[in-house]
Parts: structure tokens; sequence; C-alpha cells
């Protein structure tokens, strides 16, 4: 009962949109990445497979979290 009023009492938190970070890719780089992974070269890759095809020629654009983050803002994130 305690519990139950003590987080009555409490006032509700405010949800505060988080900052971009500052070293986030803008818009064009991401669309650099998007186009990249929808090459008919690496159309049928998961995006490890394409950051290490593209780190043996010696390109590097982001991670490979960065990839997936990329793909799951386009909904893009399933069987390739």
């Amino acid at each position: 009962m305690q519990r139950r009023r003590a987080r009555l009492a409490v006032p509700p938190v405010l949800v505060r949109p988080r900052p971009r970070p500052a070293r986030a890719l803008t818009v064009p780089q991401q669309q650099v990445v998007l186009d990249l992974l929808h090459a008919p070269r690496f159309a049928d890759q998961a995006p490890a497979e394409v950051y290490a095809s593209l780190l043996d020629e010696g390109v590097y654009h982001c991670s490979i979290r960065t990839m997936y983050r990329i793909l799951d803002q386009h909904d893009e994130v399933r069987e390739r």
C-alpha cells in the first residue's frame, strides 16, 4: 500500500527527445550507405558481409550496427 501511494505522490517524469549525437551520419551519408546496401553486388548479403567486403577494399563508411540502424529506419531489416 505504501509503495502505491509513494508512486502516486511522485510527479510524472518528463520524457524529453534524445539529442542527435554529434558524430551521427548526416542524411546524405546515410543515403550513400543505403545505396551501397541496395547495389546489385550486395543485394543478397548481410550487413556484416558488406562491411567485411568494403574493408577488404579499404573503404569504411560506418559500423555494422549503423548499417542495421539505417536499414531499420527504412523498414528493410528482414531476410535479404
